[in-house]
This record gives C-alpha cells, sequence and structure tokens, in this order.
C-alpha cells in the first residue's frame, strides 16, 4: 500500500514537472518584459426555464429554417384535426396559438398551421407528449428552449477565473524564485466565439425531415468564457 502511494504521488510530482516545461518558454519571455500572462478557461451552465412546443397535422418537417412535407399515400392521410388537438388541450388547461408562418400552399398535406404550445417546466412537457401520443396523424418537437440568463452567474465565473489564473502564474513564477506582483490588466480572449459548431451540427441533425435522428433533447446550455489575465512579477 505504502507503494502504491509513493507511485501516486511520484506520477503527480511529473505531471506537475511537465506542466511547468511547458510554460517555460512563454514565462521566459514574461519574465524578461517584467510581467506573465496567461488565457484561462470557465464554463457557466445554464438551466433551460421555458419551451416552445410545434404541434403538425403531418409529416411537416423544419428543416434549416425550411418547412418539408412528407409524401402519404391516400389511405395514410392524418385523421385528427386543429379542433380535435384544441379540444384536448383545453381539457388540460394548456394555452396554445397558432403558427404565424405564412404557408401559401393549398393542399391535404398543407392547409393545416402549426400549434405552438408554451411550457414553464419539464413536467409539463411530459404531461403534453402522453396527450398527444393518443392523437393520430400528428407530429410535433420541441421549437424553442429558453435558458437562464447568463449574466447572473458571470460574477462567480469570474472569481473562479481569477483564481485559477492566479495559481497557474505563481506556480510558474515560482520556478526561478519570483513572486506575483500586482493584477495589470484582463482582456477577453481574442478567439474566443459564442458559436459553437458542434452544437449547430446536432441540431441541424435533429431537424432533419425523416426523423433518422430522433427527436430534440431537452439538456444544459454551456457556455465556454475565456480570459487573459496579466500579472506583474517582483
Amino acid at each position: 500500500r505504502q507503494r502504491q502511494m509513493c507511485i501516486r504521488d511520484s506520477t503527480k510530482t511529473k505531471l506537475a514537472v511537465a506542466l511547468i516545461l511547458l510554460m517555460l518558454p512563454i514565462y521566459t519571455f514574461a519574465q524578461q518584459s517584467r510581467f506573465i500572462e496567461l488565457t484561462v478557461t470557465d464554463t457557466i451552465t445554464l438551466k433551460p426555464i421555458s419551451y416552445t412546443y410545434q404541434i403538425d397535422i403531418g409529416e411537416k418537417n423544419d428543416f434549416m429554417g425550411m418547412d418539408i412535407m412528407m409524401d402519404f399515400e391516400e389511405e395514410d392521410l392524418p385523421t385528427t384535426s386543429i379542433p380535435q388537438i384544441t379540444k384536448a388541450l383545453d381539457k388540460e388547461g394548456f394555452q396554445y396559438s397558432l403558427s404565424s408562418d405564412k404557408d401559401y400552399t393549398v393542399s391535404s398535406k398543407t392547409k393545416n398551421p402549426s400549434l405552438l404550445v408554451p411550457l414553464t417546466n419539464e413536467n409539463e412537457l411530459k404531461v403534453l407528449i402522453d396527450i398527444l401520443k393518443k392523437l393520430d396523424g400528428i407530429t410535433g418537437k420541441i421549437k424553442e428552449v429558453k435558458y437562464e440568463s447568463e449574466a447572473k452567474f458571470q460574477d462567480e465565473s469570474f472569481k473562479r477565473l481569477y483564481n485559477k489564473a492566479l495559481a497557474q502564474a505563481t506556480m510558474m513564477s515560482k520556478v526561478s524564485g519570483e513572486s506575483i506582483g500586482q493584477l495589470l490588466s484582463i482582456s477577453d480572449n481574442a478567439g474566443a466565439s459564442s458559436f459553437n459548431f458542434m452544437d449547430y451540427y446536432k441540431q441541424m441533425l435533429v431537424e432533419m425531415p425523416g426523423g433518422m435522428f430522433g427527436k430534440t433533447e431537452i439538456s444544459d446550455k454551456k457556455i465556454e468564457v475565456k480570459k487573459t489575465f496579466k500579472f506583474a512579477l517582483k
């Protein structure tokens, strides 16, 4: 057991040394200028607070902003009407509205507008899904999710970023017997971007017609925050 502890301590020491060696070129340049500069990252997690659920009659899919109607055989045409859907929603006390999207095509497949149902929590969503499963010839999806405001978490995120930056700068400065002085500046990372391509790609797959990638799932929204801190050396 003592031997295992020694191995673990040795591994931690090697990792710490590797990190310091990796940062040495940056530190050497900064030391000549009498400052140390580094960029740190934090993640803010936002919880969903409301939803808008879209109900369509027939296989109507929204793909990258376009309504795409799926083909039906005559015997497979939907049997549920808008009044039947609204009656089921009224019974459970749901609010709803007709979609403001303008659809100028005229056929048995496209003449029905979408119904939009606002929901305040996931429990309401589950109740709505149970209702819709009993109706024939309709499709539904989560059209929009609203999340907590990022602003209410920014102070705590900044504290985490500062503490992380100070800890890393202190460790780097100790390599040559220096110590950290005052904070000189803070800046947003120039390479940071609020656009997350992977999130966009996953959403695009969810919205593809035919349902081949399954239904939209509810998850927390994660925002990456990067800041660059510059500390004086003394």
